[in-house]
């Protein structure tokens, strides 16, 4: 019974393992921010790389309460990091392109375990980001 309950909570990523394995990480980043320009990425790389990550995906692997957590710090701050504990023994690939395809960020810089998420504000935008 128990098993049950943990399986409903936690995602199955084989498919998003499977389409990071047919790309390399800069091409998942290029197509996880297709309405970004390469100035603009540039630019939230340099404002996300002082921050701490708000979000953590630890041992219990992905689970589906981070979603709604993500998107309220989304909601909050737009750029937000997003760290893969090493006992989750995730592909952070995987992981980003799942977070992408939930939450309808951007994805902007993954580096080793550590995955950096835009998503603008449809009011009061905090980024402003150049042309």
């Amino acid at each position: 019974m128990q098993e049950e309950s943990a399986r409903e909570r936690t995602i199955d990523l084989e498919t998003f393992e499977a389409k990071a394995a047919q790309t390399t990480r800069f091409q998942l980043i290029d197509a996880g921010s297709p309405e970004l320009t390469k100035n603009q990425v540039k630019f939230l790389r340099g404002l996300g790389q002082p921050l701490a990550p708000l979000v953590m995906i630890g041992a219990r692997g992905p689970v589906l309460s981070i979603v709604p957590a993500l998107q309220e710090q989304l909601d909050a701050h737009e750029l937000v990091k997003v760290k893969v504990h090493d006992t989750a023994n995730l592909q952070i690939e995987a992981v980003a392109l799942w977070l992408r395809a939930e939450t309808g960020a951007q994805i902007v810089h993954i580096l080793g375990h550590t995955v950096l998420l835009y998503r603008p504000r449809k009011k009061k935008r905090i980024i402003q980001l150049p042309k």
